[in-house]
């Protein structure tokens, strides 16, 4: 049986990973300092958020669809169904102001601080996602087939770490399985 990892979703993710990233370099705040563009892990560690904060993609889930992103439940033929359909996860994670040795709160304009920054940060990630995911379909011939964009929820705080996680999918063509 011959592999064809062309078909890969990895050098997908990895360019919208830096496609986020300039656009977050546009924001007062700029890219974080940790930038890893594909994770192995279904969960985003934040094992190395620091003050420079992070930027983390990872795949959490690939299968079968004809109709996207309807999961495809009939049985499957030596092709597969029409598409695979890509669920991705982008995570910008940032230091946010914690407790004092004191255990006094941070002040509301420094949490104001933080928030904006997260605020600037959803929006850049959003605004990529729907920019990079336009251009890799209308390409010619198309990279992807169809996409569509979750929620961006806010995530923390864990330590003096923040963040906002965004999750995305895109459906690629399916590779025949066999033969």
């Amino acid at each position: 049986m011959i592999v064809n990892l062309a078909l890969s979703p990895a050098p997908i993710v990895t360019g919208i990973g830096a496609c986020i990233v300039d656009a977050l370099n546009q924001t007062p705040a700029g890219a974080p300092g940790r930038q890893c563009l594909l994770l192995p892990t279904f969960q985003i560690p934040w094992d190395n958020c620091d003050c420079d904060g992070q930027i983390a993609l990872a795949i959490q889930s690939v299968y079968g669809s004809d109709t996207f992103p309807a999961p495809f439940v009939r049985d499957w033929h030596l092709c597969g169904p029409h598409w695979q359909v890509v669920q991705a996860i982008v995570s910008v994670t940032r230091c946010v102001p914690p407790m004092d040795d004191q255990a006094v709160p941070p002040s509301c304009p420094e949490e104001l601080v933080a928030a904006v920054t997260l605020e600037n940060d959803r929006t850049a990630v959003r605004q990529a996602l729907v920019c990079c995911l336009t251009e890799l379909k209308a390409a010619a011939p198309p990279r992807i087939g169809s996409w569509a964009l979750q929620p961006s929820i806010t995530v923390g705080e864990s330590g003096a770490c923040a963040g906002v996680e965004t999750v995305f999918l895109f459906s690629v063509p399916s590779p025949c399985l066999c033969g």
